[in-house]
């Protein structure tokens, strides 16, 4: 699954945004070979990819079954990820000029706080609470940092 495919997800999910006709005429008129994965250093299909799985990362530690010893105050840090460190580095220098780069850069932290704090509530075994933020806040704070993910993708590739 390439980008063109998280493309056609994300048009599929009926995302009415200004950005939808522009996501529908890549799709429908860019092969894959135009429409790379990777941008300056970082994979933006594995980017989505890893922010999608931390809920099931997180509901595999609310529901206690988790193999992971996650820490609150790493999950907290937004430099840390594969995404984070791009963010915080060849990205910036790069793309630090873009709006859609700063927007992504202040969701991309927010979304680790929000991760961080279902955390917290689930290793103190407050489970409706945990539940309650990750189908909330955190499920907000995730889909942002996609669609964020998107929008800097297309702006990046300046398509169609």
């Amino acid at each position: 699954m390439g980008m063109l495919d998280v493309l056609r997800g994300w048009l599929g999910g009926g995302r009415g945004t200004a950005q939808a006709p522009q996501v529908q005429m890549l799709v429908d008129n860019v092969g894959e070979a135009h429409a790379p994965d990777e941008i300056d250093g970082l994979d933006f299909r594995k980017a989505i990819d890893a922010h999608v799985h931390w809920k099931q990362r997180l509901q595999a530690v609310i529901e206690g079954h988790s193999a992971e010893s996650l820490d609150v105050a790493t999950v907290a840090r937004d430099d840390r990820c594969v995404l984070g460190q791009w963010i915080h580095g060849a990205g910036r220098v790069s793309h630090g000029h873009l709006a859609q780069f700063a927007q992504l850069r202040e969701h991309h932290a927010d979304f680790h706080v929000c991760a961080a704090a279902v955390l917290a509530e689930a290793q103190a075994g407050h489970v409706q609470e945990a539940q309650r933020q990750l189908g909330g806040q955190y499920a907000r704070a995730s889909e942002q940092v996609k669609h964020d993910l998107i929008r800097l993708y297309l702006a990046l590739t300046k398509m169609p």
